[in-house]
């Protein structure tokens, strides 16, 4: 049955911890604005009064518990999981008119059974008529406010989700979601000195990437905002048909749930994924959110694993090979493989090589590392938008007896089989060597008189240089900080890389002294302004000349040019046929 396709003033369960989206939330029964709101009746002076005050602190429960926002698409199950235990036909069947004018007893006896407590689900006797059925339910639920909001977790503290109001759901996630992909469990663990339980209570899964929702509750069940973290003794693993996958991952959550998000390091294959938890600590948080700066650690033992069926994830995610392949004229060659739409998103995948001239500027000859920039476009030219962690920056595996680097990369919005989609080249990355160089007296740097350093787009103007305590090394505690020159510049970059890059100072002694950049910049904008330094580390006295050279360079090349349409078709699966 569901909730959303009739009409009535009984509000979603919501607060913050389990709100959800926009649109309408309004559950079961017919008219029942006239059932629960609009009508008065009076009662006689005392008893009115005092059923006056206990609606108006039952309202404002509810009012705080309840949101006009949209449903989810899985609310009614879990709903009626809530309604295990209670007995639909103890209460009979009234006419409106009478359902509004029997008196309210808020002592009235309900049961709600944790839905954690067993993974069989109650289903209440069907009835002839479903008006009755949800009248009466909606009756219980009301009768019975006062008690759940005291003695028992709430509904809406049983309804956490990934998706509520504060949720890091991204596009991909919501579509799942949307499908009937978002799944609950039962799989929950329990540390016997430190009395805190470990639930995993949803989770998002395809072959691209796993989201799973923790919750953490006392031994008193009650929910507190707990969450793990990864190192601290805490493991994660994630295995399909062919083994171990690895995986990138990233913390976030709302203020009652914890959620991990695993990013696949190549395609899942296979019909499920198992997960394992193996966490030794908890973080504790004595107020209701996450982040609290007060929040402790716990030490214990936590032990989860979750089988995760993948056959309908598989069942309805695209897989479509690219024939499409180009070489950049700075000497990358680039091989499309394919793409896939899951329910979550999807994933691209690519081969990139070097060729041989490109190998010798390479800090690493065949295997010097490169990298491809690329944007998705709809057809009106307009970038394909992204959401929170849709666009990973992936890592490429190497195979050392071809030189190609296989490349998969993630997106939370792929729609590339419900729009036409296009792959543009933006730019592309070597690590080349490099011997540029610029030599000065340090004292007479000036912003009137500086010392430039030109290289591979980089233009840098040395306008000062003092020496003293290193930068880096203050405020570590320690009793001696080593000293350092300070080199202030300004300028622009080409190379966004460059704060990475390899560079060595040398002074007229021919003493060698590593450098690294102290400063900040912004991707996208080429001018560097404002304290912009490079710390010669080890450095004692001024010299009479020094020299700063830069010996490798993550050199960014804009000279490509290349675009393809992705195509439409692709076929089932996560192998292709």
């Amino acid at each position: 049955m569901n909730f959303r396709s009739q009409s009535t003033t009984a509000k979603v369960l919501h607060d913050k911890r389990s709100s959800e989206g926009n649109g309408s939330g309004q559950v079961g029964g017919e008219n029942s604005n006239e059932h629960f709101s609009d009508k008065q009746h009076p009662y006689a002076n005392e008893d009115a009064r005092k059923n006056d005050e206990y609606t108006a602190r039952e309202d404002a429960q509810w009012t705080s518990l309840f949101s006009q926002e949209k449903l989810p698409d899985d609310f009614t199950e879990r709903f009626m999981a809530e309604l295990e235990g209670v007995d639909m036909d103890s209460v009979p069947e009234v006419p409106v008119e009478q359902a509004d004018n029997d008196k309210q007893d808020p002592e009235a006896p309900t049961t709600l059974e944790d839905p954690g407590s067993s993974p069989e689900r109650k289903v209440p006797k069907k009835r002839k008529s479903r008006k009755p059925l949800w009248i009466t339910a909606a009756v219980i639920v009301f009768l019975a406010g006062g008690i759940l909001l005291s003695t028992h977790p709430t509904i809406a503290e049983h309804v956490r989700s990934l998706f509520s109001k504060d949720s890091m759901a991204d596009k991909g996630m919501s579509e799942a979601r949307d499908a009937g992909f978002l799944t609950s469990t039962n799989v929950f663990a329990t540390d016997e000195a430190s009395g805190y339980t470990v639930k995993v209570e949803e989770l998002i899964a395809d072959s691209t990437r796993l989201v799973v929702g923790l919750t953490v509750s006392d031994k008193h069940g009650n929910s507190v905002a707990g969450q793990l973290t990864q190192g601290q003794g805490n493991q994660f693993r994630i295995r399909d048909s062919q083994g171990e996958v690895a995986y990138t991952s990233s913390i976030g959550g709302n203020s009652s749930l914890d959620q991990i998000e695993f990013r696949f390091g190549r395609p899942a294959v296979g019909q499920s994924l198992s997960l394992e938890i193996d966490a030794r600590e908890l973080l504790i948080s004595p107020g209701e959110a996450l982040s609290d700066s007060k929040r402790q650690k716990v030490g214990g033992l936590w032990t989860l694993n979750v089988d995760i069926d993948l056959t309908k994830a598989a069942d309805v995610s695209i897989i479509t090979r690219l024939n499409e392949s180009y070489e950049t004229p700075a000497g990358v060659k680039i091989n499309m493989l394919g793409a896939t739409r899951t329910p979550s998103g999807g994933a691209l995948e690519f081969e990139t090589s070097l060729t041989p001239e490109a190998q010798k500027r390479g800090t690493e000859g065949i295997q010097s590392k490169h990298e491809v920039l690329y944007r998705i476009e709809r057809t009106d030219g307009e970038e394909l938008p992204w959401n929170y962690g849709s666009y990973d920056f992936a890592s490429p595996v190497f195979d050392r007896w071809t030189g190609i680097n296989r490349w998969f990369y993630r997106f939370s919005n792929f729609s590339y089989t419900t729009e036409p989609l296009r792959f543009v080249l933006e730019g592309y990355m070597i690590r080349e060597k490099s011997d540029a160089s610029v030599s000065f007296d340090p004292s007479s740097l000036s912003a009137q008189n500086p010392a430039v350093f030109k290289d591979s787009g980089d233009e840098f103007e040395l306008t000062g240089m003092t020496v003293g305590p290193d930068p880096n090394r203050e405020g570590s505690g320690a009793a001696d900080i080593p000293s350092a020159g300070i080199i202030t510049f300004g300028g622009s970059y080409s190379n966004p890389g460059f704060p990475t890059d390899d560079w060595i100072a040398l002074d007229d002694a021919g003493n060698e002294y590593r450098v690294q950049f102290r400063g900040a910049l912004t991707i996208g904008d080429p001018k560097l302004e404002g304290s912009q330094t490079f710390i010669v580390e080890g450095l004692e006295t001024m010299p009479s000349k020094l020299t700063l050279k830069r010996t490798e360079v993550q050199h960014l090349y804009r000279d490509g040019e290349w675009s393809f349409e992705i195509p439409q078709t692709g076929t089932p699966g996560v192998v292709p046929e």
